[in-house]
């Protein structure tokens, strides 16, 4: 179905490039796994997402109006989604982490297939659960892997027991939380 994977998130924020390589390389073996697909070199993102070739990010952000991320968070132009979305190669799936709205509308309006990834709110769990959002057909099926709500009551009770005011902890002693 799919000859290549795009990652492609929010080409105006500049910031937590780490973050986003992070998410890609966590997903990059079990995508490779289940389709026989390798993602864009990571050493070599955000400048190797998958796109044509002769996408020029310049030209991109020229017909935006070298607006800011704030000015086009919410749509950009007719001529740079047009641009972009002639910029995807056929036959590839689009994988973005936290992906803005003008990305999304772009994506649905030209009915380009996309795995949308986010970091679930839930974020007290002893695993790191991700969202999956997107239009393909896979993922709609996908139902089976979602997290139970009670899986998640047991981790915020086996939280709530730690961090009680009966705890186990002695007298100064610190909790050390990390994500």
């Amino acid at each position: 179905m799919f000859s290549q994977i795009c990652l492609l998130d929010d080409l105006f924020r500049d910031g937590f490039l780490e973050s986003r390589k992070f998410i890609y390389s966590i997903i990059k073996e079990p995508i490779y796994q289940a389709t026989g697909l390798v993602i864009p070199d990571l050493s070599e993102f955000p400048v190797c997402r998958g796109l044509k070739k002769e996408f020029s990010l310049g030209l991109f952000y020229s017909l935006c109006g070298n607006k800011s991320w704030h000015e086009v968070y919410n749509g950009v132009s007719e001529k740079a989604a047009e641009y972009l979305s002639e910029s995807i190669p056929e036959n590839t799936l689009i994988i973005g982490y936290e992906m803005p709205p003008w990305l999304l509308k772009l994506l649905s309006d030209n009915d380009l297939p996309y795995v949308s990834i986010r970091i679930n709110p839930i974020k007290f769990c002893r695993d790191l659960y991700l969202v999956l959002d997107g239009n393909i057909e896979t993922l709609k099926n996908a139902k089976y892997f979602n997290v139970d709500e009670k899986e998640v009551r047991l981790e915020a009770g086996f939280f709530l027991l730690l961090f009680s005011k009966g705890s186990y902890l002695e007298k100064n002693q610190n909790i050390l939380r990390t994500q």
